[in-house]
């Protein structure tokens, strides 16, 4: 399909579930660079990290958990940016998630339809 804008990877399961990935990648432990969407049926998130010397890890979640990773990091920008007496919202502009909240969802890739 190309980049779509929406999901990277449609896949059905062997028991006929179909559902869709969105796949992030990163090679530097850093944050996750993602975008809140509109809710979407059966969508998950594969970040995956791929480092030039240490085996890839990879971290499995629901768009519902990527949300409320965005959510976190926003609110997190926002006190910041309060108690240095600053307006805006640097997150409208490059929304993410952290490492250590996307880190509780490694290898689980049980949550993925059977």
């Amino acid at each position: 399909m190309g980049n779509h804008p929406r999901k990277d990877i449609m896949v059905s399961s062997p028991s006929g579930t179909d559902f869709s990935i969105d796949v992030k990648g990163l090679y530097k432990r850093n944050f996750w660079a993602v975008k809140k969407k509109s809710p979407i049926d059966h969508l998950f998130y594969v970040f995956a990290f791929v480092p030039d010397d240490k085996p890839n890890r990879y971290f499995i979640l629901t768009q519902a958990e990527v949300n409320e990773g965005i959510d976190r990091v926003t609110a997190v920008a926002m006190e910041g940016a309060k108690r240095r007496g600053e307006e805006g919202n640097w997150t409208e502009s490059f929304p993410g998630v952290a490492w250590p909240y996307a880190a509780e969802f490694e290898s689980q890739w049980d949550k993925l339809p059977a």
